[in-house]
């Protein structure tokens, strides 16, 4: 919104093996979906740089308006396909499972220090005297304090909201709120 970022990852906060470092490796520091039961990471990480096993990723379709990807973890039980697409000032996203069935969560990452109103399965963030609408459609968003950092030793926490893959997929859609 404006010139600030409402939608984060982690970020880096260090390069020292850690927790703080495996975390913010990890999927679950990032904007998209864990698949598996506790969520595995889609690539093997070993120490603070390296990586084993890697996810197998694709681009599906690449157009104007529509971007389709599909990851498979290194072990996953299943693909994590997703579909972004822009219309009239709308980005919906599409997260499915291929094979759908396994448990999967998706997560998105706002910034704590930015005002967050959850109402079921709509989230309004404001910055810069505007805001925007993040919805689930048909969930209802789960919040939780979460890691974060501007650069190396500069702490900035998130919000973490986040909602399960369901069976036909789950949609969210990014919108700018007027007024």
């Amino acid at each position: 919104l404006g010139a600030t970022r409402v939608l984060v990852d982690a970020g880096v906060g260090t390069y020292d093996v850690g927790p703080e470092r495996s975390y913010a490796r990890s999927t679950a520091a990032h904007n998209t979906v864990g698949v598996g039961l506790g969520t595995a990471d889609q690539h093997e990480l070993w120490a603070s740089h390296r990586i084993g096993a890697r996810a197998r990723c694709e681009t599906l379709a690449c157009a104007e308006h529509r971007l389709v990807g599909r990851v498979r973890g290194h072990d996953s039980p299943a693909a994590h396909r997703r579909t972004i697409e822009h219309h009239a000032g709308t980005i919906r996203i599409t997260d499915t499972l291929e094979p759908p069935g396994a448990p999967a969560v998706v997560r998105y990452f706002v910034p704590e220090a930015l005002p967050l109103t959850l109402h079921g399965d709509t989230a309004i963030i404001e910055a810069d005297g505007r805001r925007c609408e993040l919805r689930a459609l048909g969930l209802a968003w789960h919040r939780a304090p979460a890691l974060g950092w501007l650069g190396m030793g500069r702490p900035a926490p998130r919000v973490c909201l986040s909602v399960p893959v369901l069976r036909e997929g789950t949609r969210v859609e990014l919108r700018p709120l007027e007024g």
